[in-house]
């Protein structure tokens, strides 16, 4: 699964991405083409899927993700242009 989004609130579109290994990956956009940084941290166990989202209506995007066998969905908000776990339900 993947969400597109501007989760640094850059202005540039940003890719983030679940594994099997349950890692969230996040690839901020450079507005060129290419990616200037990646951002990686541990989801939720078993993620089967991933949503962009503004929650707060402030800042960038952030992310809604959701885990099948756990029943869970954590949130990663955008705050001071990064993504941060914010909670888990």
């Amino acid at each position: 699964e993947i969400a597109v989004g501007d989760f640094d609130a850059d202005g540039n579109l940003d890719v983030a991405g679940v594994t099997y290994a349950d890692e969230l990956h996040v690839y901020y956009g450079d507005g060129a083409g290419g990616t200037s940084r990646n951002f990686v941290t541990w989801g939720l166990p078993q993620t089967n899927s991933i949503e962009r989202a503004n929650l707060d209506g402030i800042n960038g995007d952030d992310l809604v993700l959701g885990s099948y066998n756990w029943s869970q969905l954590g949130t990663f908000r955008s705050v001071a242009g990064a993504l941060a776990l914010a909670t888990n339900f």
